[in-house]
């Protein structure tokens, strides 16, 4: 699948007023937050931005993103594929503002970014987000390792002469008693 690279900054007014759409991918490699949560940091991220002003003359984006990312699946350790889809509907918030692009409408988030927007870290953002807490196989889907425990006779272990680091403090605690000494208290 040969898609263009998604451009890594825009301009965010200039955008907003032409209503631009953009859409292409970035390489997962290239998101270095990202990488951390991952197992594996192959492969890209498809993304589709399109910009827009609302009634309140605000600069919007709406980004769409897709991807099949690798995790760690938290239960065995081992390689999970996980397919992840967003969608955001963020206004753009520029540092001269004075508070005048609020209240946001419900469903928007706010962006405080400079003209030329890092279209990648907003997407990178926008991923870490929707990772799973606690990315797991399926239910039965775990390839986790037989327990070297599982052969074991325990009731057998138990009646197994084992050393008791304690057991001649038990001797002579019981040789104390046998003596008349009295624990805990003083004979005087």
């Amino acid at each position: 699948m040969s898609q263009y690279i998604f451009p890594r900054r825009i301009d965010v007014r200039k955008a907003s007023k032409q209503e631009a759409k953009v859409s292409g991918t970035i390489p997962i490699n290239q998101l270095f937050r990202l990488g951390s949560s991952l197992h594996n940091s192959t492969g890209e991220v498809f993304v589709s931005m399109r910009f827009s002003k609302d009634e309140a003359d605000r600069s919007l984006v709406e980004i769409e993103t897709s991807c099949n990312l690798e995790l760690t699946c938290q239960r065995c350790l081992e390689v999970v594929k996980v397919n992840m889809a967003t969608q955001a509907r963020l206004a753009m918030i520029f540092p001269e503002a004075k508070g005048d692009y609020l209240p946001l409408p419900d469903g928007m988030e706010a962006l405080l970014t400079n003209d030329q927007c890092d279209t990648w870290e907003a997407v990178e953002d926008e991923l870490i987000l929707a990772l799973p807490a606690y990315p797991k196989h399926p239910d039965g889907n775990c390839n986790l390792p037989c327990s070297t425990y599982s052969n074991v006779n325990f009731a057998e272990l138990e009646q197994k002469d084992m050393t008791k680091p304690f057991s001649d403090l038990l001797r002579l605690l019981n040789n104390d008693v046998k003596e008349g000494d009295s624990h805990g208290s003083s004979k005087e």
